[in-house]
């Protein structure tokens, strides 16, 4: 019964947005009650989406990276104290008091890239991580660092050169090493529109109420604010991890899991460290 509520809803959603294909999955008491596809996965070849379907995840993305960031900070390599000007050169001069914990938190101040007028123009471009944090560096800060909570997508940006700064591989083998393989998320690799993936979902959007190819994004423009592949039978898989201590000790995954609000207290907005999103 519970099985052929979850698929009339979803399928009533799915007509409403002109979604054609999805999938889904359930997970009860940390186990996975329903994990299935609905609709289709490419409608030019008519695949069926499957729960093995991967996709785009964007900003659920930030998630790795946080916690790749807190994997470090347990071994002492960094502290969420520490400023991000301590580990990457050339930054401006405002961002200097900026912490790490400023970045997970999205209370930082620095103004997100994918904000910058002519974003939409470059998001299929190879382009340098130099250029994308170009795009603000010249700006000032929306507020000073811990004042007041903001959703950023250069913090994540910023957050991904530390890591590769820090351990010396790049950010899409550190994840690869330390995070899926160890978790068996066999689907879950760095989003490249140029590579052979098994499964990929086509993307499809919404233009005039018709339904058109999207364009792609370029990985040098979503890098660690968002840029894997995953499908949901490896989301069950991380949210497992997220919620036992798989990767990272008890005391560390409450800490990600507790609210951190700005000096101010301005507590309508609830950021968490382990989810990079704000709501």
């Amino acid at each position: 019964m519970r099985s052929i509520v979850i698929d009339d809803y979803i399928r009533s959603v799915m007509t409403k947005n002109q979604i054609p294909g999805l999938s889904v999955a359930v997970v009860q008491e940390g186990e996975p009650v329903l994990v299935k596809g609905y609709g289709l996965a490419n409608i030019e070849h008519s695949v069926p989406a499957t729960e093995h379907t991967v996709y785009e995840i964007a900003s659920v993305g930030k998630t790795f990276t946080a916690t790749a960031i807190m994997m470090l900070v347990e071994q002492g390599i960094i502290s969420l104290e520490e400023a991000i000007a301590d580990y990457l050169d050339h930054l401006p001069l405002t961002w200097q008091n900026v912490t790490i914990g400023h970045i997970l938190s999205h209370q930082s101040g620095i103004p997100s890239y994918t904000d910058a007028p002519n974003y939409w123009e470059i998001t299929h471009l190879n382009l340098s991580k130099s250029e994308i944090l170009a795009l603000v560096t010249h700006l000032p800060l929306k507020f000073r660092p811990g004042e007041f909570s903001a959703y950023d997508n250069t913090g994540y940006y910023l957050l991904g050169l530390i890591l590769e700064k820090v351990t010396g591989q790049s950010y899409g083998d550190l994840l690869q090493e330390r995070i899926f393989a160890p978790l068996g998320m066999n689907a879950t690799v760095m989003n490249n529109p140029s590579d052979i993936v098994p499964h990929r979902a086509a993307g499809y959007r919404l233009l005039n109420s018709k339904l058109v190819n999207k364009p792609y994004y370029s990985s040098s423009v979503t890098y660690s604010a968002g840029g894997q592949l995953s499908s949901v039978e490896d989301m069950v898989k991380w949210e497992q991890a997220l919620c036992r201590e798989t990767l990272l000790k008890q005391s560390t995954l409450n800490k990600m899991w507790t609210p951190h609000f700005p000096n101010q207290g301005d507590d309508w907005k609830k950021l968490r460290y382990v989810a990079g999103l704000g709501w």
